[in-house]
């Protein structure tokens, strides 16, 4: 059976002319970044989402990305319903967003990101004692599109060798914040009721 390659893998071997386990281990744990790599790593997480013809196509950019350069293993992508303002889960990976007690753990953080308008890191990223019952929140990032968040992406449960976030990761959660939501939320009416995650409440 062939290995799949995920299409940001393909982009740094046409960036860095290889990209082999070794790479990309360290990307996903943090380790070894240089500061050609990190031009390579924001390019190419730049070109994967605005290669994205459709929301579908833009989700999988965003665990692309997620698990490939931020060694992120879960997240949910929460929407605002635009008439009550409330979350409501519209996609997730790994993890199970539709429970309740999932959406009442990711509420109160999402609702902070939203109302703090940049990315909001968890303060109990680091600490290792508390309850597993459900994976740690660790980043949120608002998602915008025309200058208005829309939505805000809860990435979770970093691998355990990932001991903290640095300045590549804080640009890879910019790129996220101001460009997944050019297609997630398209401006027309068609394409918004074709797989747009806004809610016709």
């Amino acid at each position: 059976m062939t290995k799949h390659t995920p299409i940001i893998e393909k982009k740094f071997r046409r960036f860095l002319g290889d990209a082999n386990e070794a790479l990309m281990a360290n990307l996903r744990a943090g380790r070894n970044r240089t500061p050609h790599l990190v031009d390579v790593v924001i390019e190419a997480a730049r070109e994967r989402l605005r290669e994205s013809l459709d929301a579908a196509e833009t989700l999988e950019a965003i665990r692309e990305i997620a698990s490939n350069l931020l060694g992120c293993e879960n997240m949910v992508l929460l929407c605002i319903d635009r008439k009550t303002g409330a979350f409501y889960p519209f996609w997730s990976f790994g993890i199970d967003a539709a429970k309740r007690s999932m959406m009442e753990a990711l509420e109160e953080p999402a609702s902070y990101c939203a109302a703090l308008g940049s990315t909001y890191i968890a303060r109990d990223l680091e600490d290792q004692s508390a309850s597993r019952q459900h994976p740690r929140v660790t980043v949120f990032v608002p998602i915008r599109y025309q200058g208005e968040i829309k939505a805000v992406l809860a990435l979770l449960q970093f691998l355990p060798q990932k001991l903290g976030i640095d300045m590549i990761d804080n640009e890879i959660f910019r790129i996220l914040s101001e460009e997944a939501g050019s297609m997630l939320f398209p401006e027309d009416a068609g394409a918004a009721a074709s797989g747009s995650p806004e809610r016709q409440s």
